[in-house]
């Protein structure tokens, strides 16, 4: 597992970050790269050594939770389409 820093000048989780911009991105229905993740955190104020940290953790792999959650909605899912 990654280790959920926080920034040291807003004082805001890694995590909370990459959650927001994910959130946002969906509405737009965009994927999210790299570029403009890392765009986003420099225009919002955030240290350029700790927006490099960010992107990594939101685009190397997957992170450890993401399968989990992925199952977990698959399964609210289909247990509502089977009880429609």
């Amino acid at each position: 597992m990654f280790e959920n820093k926080k920034t040291k000048k807003h004082g805001v989780h890694y995590s909370r970050y990459i959650a927001s911009y994910m959130k946002e991105a969906a509405r737009f229905n965009r994927p999210l790269y790299r570029d403009e993740l890392y765009d986003w955190l420099i225009a919002i104020d955030v240290d350029e050594h700790e927006a490099m940290d960010i992107v990594e953790i939101a685009t190397c792999g997957k992170m450890e939770l993401e399968t989990s959650a992925y199952l977990y909605l698959k399964k609210l899912t289909d247990n509502e389409r089977n009880e429609s």
